[in-house]
């Protein structure tokens, strides 16, 4: 084997045939295959890791909501899941409501996130996608514009810009006739533009105080749920599934992944057929390599003649151009790792 090493070393250095543009198409062949491999793959690896940080920015590792109630009050739960999972690392309750937005005309259906703004920025990271404007939701009481935080496709399709009032409107069943509704409606101030890694998001969130979205839905220190931080959010699904068990049934638990799970199920699909289209450029510059050892072949007949009267066996033979194939696809490989990186 050494020796069979040694005499292929010798010829992919040394041989012009062997260095001539056969080899070097071969070579081009599996580096451009190799470092696209790599570049998609870490494109695709990067789009995956932006779409997590969006989510978990906004929702946070996991969302715990009580089934077709509000909870009350929020130190308690707060207290209990703490009790329940040491790996909690903070947890902030928040009030949800389904509205729609109306200004000049246009209307949109939104959701209405009332925050905490003291307990929220240790859960949620929406503070760091600020783009515009400030990230200001102060309450300053009731029949008063209260600052809000939206996305920024939200500004676009209603029209808006920095400072302008815009209005909501939350339809109430009537307690008294099932068949009709009422109506309340409250007014937001633009205060500052967020991008928050996704369009939906960005079109169709609103953050609040949440005294705001308490008053305007006429249900004060009542929450709809609890957002939760980890101290690992790789583990959310793992958590979620205990804490699922240790509540019972009347709570509902949803980690990250499980929010948007269609969207990283396609991510992954996608992710898997990218990397088998490019794959498949690798594969035909393999074949290459193997057209460009035939050549040599061929082309060293005289040599392989000297060799087989000097004793040498078939398998050595077999080995030499073997060995040479492999020099040439190790070498394409590390410049193409390179390259890629």
């Amino acid at each position: 084997m050494r020796l069979a090493l040694k005499i292929a070393l010798r010829i992919f250095l040394s041989s012009r045939r062997t260095a001539g543009p056969t080899l070097l198409f071969s070579l081009a062949g599996i580096i451009i295959g190799v470092a696209f491999l790599v570049v998609a793959m870490a494109v695709m690896s990067g789009f995956e890791n932006t779409l997590k940080n969006a989510v978990i920015d906004v929702s946070g590792d996991l969302i715990v909501t009580k089934r077709s109630k509000h909870i009350e009050p929020w130190g308690d739960v707060d207290a209990q899941l703490k009790s329940m999972e040491p790996s909690i690392k903070a947890t902030a309750a928040f009030f949800q409501l389904e509205v729609v937005a109306a200004n000049k005309g246009k209307i949109l259906g939104v959701m209405l996130q009332g925050i905490d703004p003291v307990h929220t920025p240790k859960v949620l990271n929406i503070q760091s996608r600020l783009i515009e404007g400030k990230f200001d939701i102060s309450y300053p009481g009731p029949d008063k514009p209260v600052p809000a935080v939206v996305g920024k496709e939200f500004l676009k399709e209603m029209n808006l810009k920095m400072g302008d009032v815009f209005r909501v409107v939350l339809p109430v069943l009537d307690e008294l006739n099932p068949n009709a509704f009422s109506r309340r409606v409250g007014s937001f101030q633009v205060a500052g533009v967020v991008d928050l890694g996704k369009y939906e998001y960005n079109q169709r969130w609103v953050v609040t105080h949440l005294h705001a979205t308490q008053d305007l839905a006429g249900t004060p220190n009542k929450y709809t749920g609890v957002v939760v931080k980890l101290f690992n959010s790789e583990t959310a699904r793992i958590v979620a599934g205990r804490l699922s068990d240790k509540l019972g049934a009347p709570w509902w638990i949803k980690d990250w992944h499980s929010v948007n799970e269609n969207l990283f199920e396609a991510v992954k699909i996608e992710k898997f057929v990218v990397f088998v289209v490019i794959l498949i450029i690798v594969i035909a510059a393999a074949f290459n390599v193997t057209s460009t050892l035939f050549i040599s072949v061929v082309q060293r007949f005289h040599m392989i003649s000297v060799l087989k009267a000097v004793g040498a066996k078939s398998d050595l033979i077999k080995q030499i151009f073997s060995l040479q194939g492999l020099l040439i696809g190790g070498f394409g490989l590390g410049l193409g790792l390179l390259l890629g990186f």
